[in-house]
């Protein structure tokens, strides 16, 4: 494709897409803090002992640990002790692994189908919305697409080479993948086991064996780190958080398992009656619209979820074509690559629209790297085809048309919802202008080859106008950090303040001095309810604080007696009760749940004494957003000495 296709054209134009991506993840990102404070508490934690650092412990004292395995958290270790503890040097190693992401795409697709798919492919990802969002984050998610991308480099030059040392390799690394975020590394492995098969269909039996030894390889490096976590004796490191009977074996099988595809019963429709109580909340009040779309085969196509990673599905079709041939010819490398990228976002495709449990919408990134692949394999085969007279000439004018046609359905809702901002100019300019060159590649004649690049030039730039539109709404939007995703609708003028998910804080200067100040020799700062509440106090004091029920509060890590315990023992003696509100770590993990965080929060009203608020808390709460319920925070001394300091 012209000079993208000499080898100085291609490294200007990765420089140019790697300068854009640079930009979308890096621009203002220091209004997003540390991210996720719950995991930005953890790498602070980890950072105060080896022991801590192993375990992924989530608070200094090693009492709890967080909800993921640890290898992406290390990864922000290693940052923080480098550059020193920030926002910045936690959320560093998002940005820089999405751009290494970026970058072993274009060598991977530019390796086998050349240099312009690579750059296409290259551009498609880093503008892909929700890869903009996660990157920007301090989510493990990023970490998790690199190391998938790794493996997949390993797989490819397994098959190339016939070698069995690069299939273990590739294995391994997924592997490594599971120690960043479980299950959601194993997608790839069906993709890449036909793959392997295919490559030579005569010595099936044979891989079929290598398969399962890499297989093997691969089972033991990625639950090394958890088998070894619930071998050590309970007292001897943290309780599993997010697990009831303190194991992490529990976390992969049931919490980060079968608890992503069973519904909860009741979670809808308590969003439902909280929409009845308050029809004029926005829907991203308790989490992102795009996490609550429902199951089923058209999940993907949903313009809330579509809208982060959906803009280019019609031209990754056309990319999956190329595995359809009309005579039996056997399977060419190029050939099975593409079952590779197929199979991989076939089947995380699959996978996120059965998934009827916990679900959010930042998950489907690791289907980015395939369908931004896919997307450039097609646009540049679609080209070649037209510019050779075949017969599927009419695929590259039917390509641009489509995917025209496409985002403008997935554009649909935010267009009816600000009918009469720029937002309706732009898009329908965009349409124009894509089905100008559509119209253009479809009269125009091969023996016009420059108007024919002209056609092509408007009707791909036009395609990655609202995609780029949305992928600058993390960037210049006010976007839920804990649960990053994209949506254009927050771009400015939008005046919605920043949201930090779920992580309500109290007045934590004058707690935080209250408390140190009257304290004494307990081991503890103070004691909370879940980890969401102690996470903004662990990262401004540096001093351990006490999440008794883990994230949701949901976690049986004491009982009341145990509790007794270790206050009478002088190791706690504050506890700061969250009420009201809802949401992880606040109605559902707060003093108005039953369960073990029920019977911990009665056990101290019943034996500590509340503390006057004017003697910590600010002098007037602020005001609750107006589709939450007000959230009420109540500090009790559970030690009180004859006279405590004012």
């Amino acid at each position: 494709m012209g000079i993208w296709g000499s080898k100085s054209g291609a490294r200007l134009g990765l420089a140019a897409i790697l300068v854009l991506a640079t930009g979308l993840r890096l621009w203002g990102i220091e209004r997003n803090g540390f991210g996720t404070d719950y995991y930005a508490a953890g790498v602070l934690s980890m950072m105060s002992s080896w022991h801590n650092f192993f375990f992924a412990s989530f608070d200094p004292a090693g009492f709890v640990s967080v909800d993921k395995p640890p290898v992406a958290l290390w990864i922000q270790v290693a940052s923080a002790e480098l550059l020193g503890f920030s926002g910045f040097s936690v959320i560093l190693p998002q940005v820089l692994e999405g751009l290494a992401a970026i970058l072993l795409l274009y060598r991977l697709v530019a390796r086998r189908f050349g240099a312009p798919a690579g750059l296409l492919a290259a551009l498609v990802l880093a503008i892909m919305p929700v890869s903009v969002a996660v990157d920007r984050s301090s989510n493990t998610d990023s970490c998790l697409v690199l190391v998938l991308l790794l493996a997949a480099a390993a797989m490819i030059r397994a098959i190339e080479r016939r070698s069995f040392g690069w299939l273990l390799a590739a294995m391994v690394t997924v592997g490594i993948g599971f120690n960043v975020k479980m299950a959601a590394a194993l997608g790839v492995v069906p993709a890449f086991g036909l793959a392997y098969l295919l490559a030579a269909p005569a010595q099936w039996r044979r891989r079929l064996a290598q398969l399962t030894l890499a297989g093997s390889a691969a089972l033991i490096v990625g639950f090394a780190w958890f088998a070894t976590f619930d071998l050590v004796p309970p007292e001897a490191r943290p309780y599993a958080g997010s697990t009831t009977d303190n194991s992490m074996l529990q976390m992969v099988f049931v919490q980060y398992g079968i608890d992503r595809f069973i519904p909860h019963p009741g979670r809808g429709e308590r969003e439902a009656g909280n929409r009845a109580a308050n029809p004029e909340a926005p829907a991203a009040g308790l989490m992102p619209s795009a996490d609550r779309v429902p199951i089923g085969p058209l999940r993907l196509a949903d313009p809330k979820l579509g809208g982060q990673i959906g803009w280019f599905f019609p031209l990754a079709a056309v990319g999956a074509l190329g595995l359809v041939r009309r005579r039996r010819q056997p399977m060419t490398p190029d050939r099975l690559d593409l079952v590779l990228w197929t199979g991989w976002a076939l089947i995380y495709g699959t996978v996120f629209s059965i998934a009827g449990g916990i679900f959010h919408a930042y998950y489907v990134v690791a289907m980015a790297p395939p369908v931004a692949a896919l997307a450039g394999i097609g646009l540049v085969a679609a080209w070649r085809h037209y510019q050779a007279g075949d017969r599927p000439r009419w695929l590259l004018p039917a390509a641009i048309a489509v995917t025209g046609l496409w985002q403008s359905w997935l554009e649909h809702d935010v267009l009816a919802g600000h009918g009469s901002d720029w937002r309706r100019f732009l898009f329908g300019l965009v349409l124009a202008d894509v089905a100008l060159g559509a119209l253009g590649l479809a009269l125009a004649r091969r023996r016009a080859p420059s108007w024919t690049r002209a056609a092509l030039v408007l009707g791909f730039a036009a395609l990655l106008v609202t995609p780029f539109a949305w992928a600058l709404s993390p960037v210049l939007g006010h976007t839920n950090i804990s649960f990053p995703a994209a949506d254009v609708a927050l771009l400015p003028p939008a005046t919605e303040a920043p949201r930090r998910g779920w992580n309500e804080r109290p007045d934590q200067t004058r707690l935080l001095a209250y408390i140190q100040q009257n304290r004494g020799d307990a081991r503890y700062l103070l004691a909370t309810q879940t980890a969401p509440v102690a996470a903004p106090l662990i990262l401004d004091s540096g001093a351990p604080v006490m999440a008794v029920g883990g994230y949701t509060g949901t976690d049986p890590i004491l009982t009341p007696e145990q509790l007794a315990a270790l206050v009478e023992a002088g190791q706690v003696r504050f506890f700061l009760l969250r009420e009201g509100g809802r949401g992880a770590g606040g109605g559902r993990g707060g003093a108005n749940q039953q369960g073990p965080a029920r019977l911990i929060a009665d056990w101290v009203k019943a034996h500590g004494q509340m503390i006057d608020p004017a003697l910590w808390a600010a002098a007037a709460p602020p005001a609750p957003e107006p589709e939450r319920p007000p959230v009420q925070y109540l500090l009790y001394d559970l030690h009180p000495p004859a006279a405590v300091a004012g």
